[in-house]
């Protein structure tokens, strides 16, 4: 999946890669996926999309913990 290095609420700008997929999944979170919110233009789709930007980040911070053996 990757290393998660940032804080999932404040995800850097990382470029998605043009020549190929995203170097790992984490990666992946950052260029691309939690951005997509920001992206609807519906009202439904501004809603849908952040219960799931909820759900993304509260992943995250799981994968955080867990990668340090917290969780």
């Amino acid at each position: 999946m990757g290393e998660l290095t940032w804080n999932p609420r404040w995800p850097p700008k990382l470029k998605m890669r043009k020549s190929g997929p995203d170097p790992s999944a984490i990666w992946h979170f950052s260029s691309k996926l939690l951005r997509l919110k920001d992206l609807m233009c519906t009202r439904t789709g501004k809603r849908m999309a952040r219960s799931r930007h909820s759900y993304m980040v509260e992943f995250l911070r799981t994968y955080a913990l867990e990668m340090k053996g917290i969780r």
